[in-house]
This record gives structure tokens, C-alpha cells and sequence, in this order.
């Protein structure tokens, strides 16, 4: 799959020499192939440093689309610390910021009113909105995703679905949510019975799927005669067996 670099979206004023890149984002990939997991590192790579919009299409563009948010709130942490740097560097926080204040407030030297409690005025007003990526998560009360439990539920055969998970855990594939999402879209674009689907993704020991890849076995599929009696067997011959 080909791709095209967009235009810039913004001019930084500076290049950029870094940016995070989340373990999310690779584990969303392990579905693609090796091919658009190239393309969608590099239009990541791209947009984080660059702010260039791709040019994508198919599952890649799908996944830069979910992925593009997080890319967007980190760029503007990225602008948010420059012009702080900038202020800092002129000698503190432009007028009017809440962060100005802070050199005029002093701490008296005795107590005042109640002489068991001094006043604590040096008080830490933080008017950026940067936020710590290392800060701690937020406890959620949504159950974590289960990728057999949810096989399960959608009616595929426990013996398959086990079967299955061994070689996607073979082959070191991660049971997300997105890569269950993307399989079952992949299914039903086959029409085929579901547990027929995942049998022969089992027996073909493929950690992924996409519905073309039926209509390729299809096409290089062999009449066993054919070995017998040669390749040139006639179709009504074929049938005769």
C-alpha cells in the first residue's frame, strides 16, 4: 500500500527533535502487516515532529485516526513548554499571567490574629495547562477486555477460540480490543458461517485475518486429480471424482 505526504498543517517555529510514543500505539499495529505497520510509523513520525498530514487508506488510516488525538494533545504540551521557556527566559510570566504574582507575595515574620497558625500565603498557582505523562492513572470502573470472554460471547466455538489464541500467542500477537474489533469486521465481510471463518484461521495458523485472504486460498486452490492425471484435467472430468 502506497502513501503520500500532505502538506504541513503548521510551520513549527522550531524544529522538533523528539516526541512519546506510547505503547498503545504498537500494540494497536500488531495487526497490520509489515508493510502498513511501516507507513503508519512513518506518518506518525511525520505528524509528531513535523505536523505533516498523511495521506493513507485503508486499516492505516483507520489507526492514524484513532491514534492522531493523542499526537495532537502532546504537540500542544510541546508549544505550551516553549513559550513558557520564552517567558522564562525574559525574566518570568508575561503581565496578567496568574504566575506573575507569585514574586510579589512575601511571608510575614510573626503570626497574625491567631497566634497558633501562621499564614501560608506562598500559595503555588499553576496557570499552564501541561500535563505530567507520568503522572498516575485514573482508577476506571470499566472492566478490563477480555479477548476470549468476548470470542465467546459473539458465538464462536470455545475449542476454536482456544486454538486460535495458541497461535496468536505463538506468534506474539497482542488480544486487544481493536485487534478483536478488526477481526470480527473482517468476518462478517466474508458472509461465511463464523466458526467456519475461525477454523480455517486456526488450521491456516494465521495470526490475523482479512477477508481477501479467503478468496486467495480459493483461487490457489488444486483439485487433488490434478496430481494424478495432470493439470490439463477437464472441469466435467473434475466433477466425475
Amino acid at each position: 500500500m502506497k502513501t503520500t505526504k500532505g502538506a504541513n498543517k503548521k510551520q513549527p517555529t522550531e524544529q522538533r527533535e523528539s516526541f512519546v510514543f506510547y505503547r498503545s500505539f504498537k500494540d494497536a499495529m500488531e495487526v497490520l502487516n509489515d508493510t502498513d505497520k511501516l507507513i503508519v510509523y512513518e506518518a506518525i513520525a511525520d505528524y509528531a515532529l513535523n505536523m505533516q498530514e498523511p495521506h493513507l487508506s485503508g486499516f492505516p488510516r483507520s489507526l492514524f485516526t484513532l491514534i492522531k488525538p493523542q499526537l495532537d494533545a502532546n504537540w500542544r504540551r510541546y508549544e505550551n513548554g516553549k513559550r513558557g521557556a520564552e517567558h522564562g527566559a525574559k525574566g518570568g510570566a508575561p503581565i496578567g499571567n496568574a504566575n506573575a504574582s507569585k514574586g510579589n507575595t512575601t511571608t510575614p515574620k510573626q503570626p497574625q490574629n491567631n497566634p497558633k497558625t501562621t499564614p501560608n500565603v506562598n500559595v503555588n498557582v499553576n496557570a499552564n495547562d501541561n500535563v505530567n505523562d507520568k503522572s498516575k492513572p485514573v482508577k476506571s470502573d470499566q472492566k478490563k477486555f477480555n479477548f476470549k470472554n468476548a470470542m465467546l460471547d459473539f458465538g464462536f466455538d470455545e475449542k476454536l477460540v482456544d486454538e486460535w489464541i495458541s497461535v496468536r500467542k505463538l506468534k506474539k500477537a497482542r488480544n486487544s480490543e481493536l485487534a478483536f474489533n478488526n477481526f470480527i469486521d473482517e468476518v462478517k465481510k466474508t458472509g461465511k458461517d463464523i466458526n467456519e471463518v475461525l477454523s480455517i484461521v486456526a488450521s491456516k495458523q494465521w495470526r490475523g485475518f482479512e477477508a481477501s485472504w479467503l478468496q486467495t486460498e480459493k483461487h490457489n486452490y488444486k483439485h487433488p486429480a490434478n496430481d494424478i492425471l495432470g493439470d490439463g484435467l477437464a472441469k466435467d472430468q473434475i466433477l466425475k471424482f
